[in-house]
Order: structure tokens, then sequence, then C-alpha cells
């Protein structure tokens, strides 16, 4: 079925690339925004135990 489409339509193969490509990115970018807002929430608990 996917060899079908490919050869069906030859601009399909760089569109998937593309796909894949910002939903990587996409992932990686939002594991970063939660990993970086946990760290900011652990420093600012730190900050505020050390005041």
């Amino acid at each position: 079925n996917l060899v079908k489409r490919i050869y069906r339509l030859p601009n399909s193969p760089t569109i998937n690339y593309k796909i894949h490509c910002y939903a990587c990115i996409s992932v990686v970018l939002q594991c970063f925004l939660i990993y970086s807002g946990f760290l900011s929430s652990f420093f600012i608990f730190k900050l505020e135990n050390s005041m």
C-alpha cells in the first residue's frame, strides 16, 4: 500500500520526510519546554526555601 502511494505520487517521500522532520522537531521542543519549566520551578522552589 505504501509502495503504491510512493509510485503514484513522486513527491510523497519528500513530503513524508518533511512531516516526520517537523513532528520530531515539535516533540523535541515540547520535551525541552517541559524540562525547562520543571527546572525553573525547581530553582524557584529552592530560592524560596533558601530565603
